[in-house]
């Protein structure tokens, strides 16, 4: 956001806050350096600038993160609660780490002996009651687990909304993990997304994980990463921006009523990557951004493309709009493949459909794709940059969209007119930024100056996209970076 317009933004809530009660009768005179005066109704300023911010109380809400807990300190609000152990045991389940690791962590093998057992880690009470849909995820790694195929019988999730202290008095429902570890390391795996919708509505909310051991057979459970979303008031704007990904340098303003998406790749205990993260338009079922990051950990190469197509996961269902070719166009990357290739489960997520946009094959393996080459180069080079932060997308806005396509469920897709990409860099500490607005058609060629040509401002794309970019950069630092374009800086 420039200064012109924050100047605006700041005179309009002065404005409006003195004036609320009859905004009809006040206007905002605007001069402008040749003299003339622009004359703005204040109930046109609030319905352009704080439209955005304002809350649609009839709009669908979507998740946001409310609880999330590594049991770096400890174990946090967990409630450890032994049914049955043996004598001499003095715990099943205990808050631990290892190196730098930390989790929880359950195991019925002392005396060099296993032990039957049945112990409970309960999680604080959530209250749900404004909420209509509600999941949980975790990392989770079992080992010395003998027989491996007991583990779904040892190792479970279950949800209360009435415990108070004692298991047995409670009503408990047990909820599928969708993903178990092989049981035979200590190699942390993402369980997967767990619905917990059918638990809204509650204001005593709790999720369990019960471990088990019989006298002859039981193995060791670790615990992390406990994630808990829910679709509270407050999350189409508000409480969203609690979310760690949102406050990423990469990471554009977001618009109310937007879904925000993020997706992770877990490499170890307290090693988890932001692989890529977005705003979703739930209106035009199609992502507004993606954004991404070139660092130390996601520049390196170690795996190839995937081309497993796949709906999105962590998209509502009725959101998601399969995995067949769009008509016409390529099922085209916004986060490329090649942007991440420092692991399998990286790449693959690439290959969600929500990532996907549908795009000329002449522009999409042509300029687009010179583009992205130049920028995965650049990315890649630790002399370049420290960091290098990436938003991509394309233009979904009703005066931007060259077209329609419906697909087999019924949704309508928008084809962008432009996409473009903002960059930002920064090399020991130092700053700088360019973006990129390409109109999608076909081209007879492409060429390095076709893309110099095509170079903008970041100032400049926010005008056109309607999008506020690197709103998380200190204001000075924003200001400047934001004027500048200057490709031979990006190596043309």
């Amino acid at each position: 956001m420039n200064n012109i317009r924050k100047l605006i933004l700041l005179l309009s809530a002065v404005i409006v806050a003195s004036a609320a009660y009859a905004q009809e009768d006040y206007d905002l005179v605007v001069k402008k350096k040749d003299g003339t005066r622009i004359t703005v109704p204040v109930a046109d300023i609030d319905t352009i600038f704080f439209n955005e911010h304002k809350k649609d109380d009839t709009a669908p809400r979507y998740e946001h993160q409310i609880y999330f807990e590594d049991f770096a300190a400890g174990q946090g609000g967990f409630s450890f609660v032994d049914v049955s152990r043996s004598a001499g045991q003095t715990y099943v389940w205990r808050a631990t780490s290892y190196g730098s690791n930390t989790y929880i962590y359950a195991n019925a093998y002392f005396s060099n002996q296993s032990h039957a057992c049945e112990s409970w880690a309960v999680s604080p009470a959530f209250d749900l009651r404004e909420a209509t849909k509600s999941h949980v995820s975790f990392s989770h790694a079992i080992n010395k687990l003998s027989d491996a195929s007991r583990m779904k019988d040892f190792m479970t999730l279950w949800v209360s909304t009435d415990f108070t202290g004692s298991i047995e008095d409670a009503t408990w429902t047990q909820v599928e993990i969708p993903t178990y570890p092989e049981g035979t390391s200590w190699t942390f795996v993402n369980s997967g997304i767990i619905d917990l919708s059918e638990f809204c509505g509650h204001d005593n909310v709790r999720f369990a994980f019960r471990y088990e051991a019989e006298a002859d057979l039981c193995g060791g459970w670790e615990v992390t990463k406990v994630r808990l979303t829910a679709n509270t008031p407050g999350g189409d704007e508000g409480e969203v921006s609690n979310a760690p990904a949102t406050h990423r340098l990469e990471v554009p303003r977001l618009r109310s009523g937007s879904l925000f998406v993020d997706h992770w790749t877990f490499t170890g205990v307290n090693d988890s990557i932001l692989t890529y993260c977005y705003e979703f338009d739930p209106a035009q079922v199609h992502s507004r951004w993606v954004a991404f990051r070139f660092d130390g950990q996601t520049r390196a190469q170690y795996v190839s493309r995937n081309d497993a197509f796949a709906d999105d996961p962590e998209l509502p269902e009725e959101l998601r709009i399969g995995t067949q070719t769009f008509s016409g166009y390529d099922r085209g990357h916004i986060c490329a493949s090649a942007d991440r290739l420092y692991s399998e489960e990286a790449n693959k997520q690439t290959f969600y459909m929500s990532n996907m946009s549908p795009q000329l094959k002449n522009f999409n393996t042509g300029i687009w794709s010179s583009l992205e080459t130049k920028v995965q180069t650049l990315g890649r080079d630790a002399s370049f940059a420290d960091t290098l932060y990436v938003v991509k997308g394309g233009t979904i806005d009703e005066a931007n969209v060259l077209t329609y396509l419906y697909r087999q469920s019924g949704l309508r897709i928008p084809v962008p007119k432009y996409y473009y990409m903002a960059l930002l860099s920064v090399k020991r500490g130092q700053y700088k930024a360019i973006a990129f607005m390409l109109e999608h058609k076909v081209r007879d060629k492409s060429s390095a100056s076709d893309i110099i040509a095509s170079a903008v401002s970041i100032n400049d794309l926010e005008a056109q996209t309607g999008i506020d970019f690197f709103p998380n950069l200190p204001d000075d630092i924003e200001t400047e970076v934001q004027q500048q374009c200057n490709t031979s800086d990006w190596g043309y």
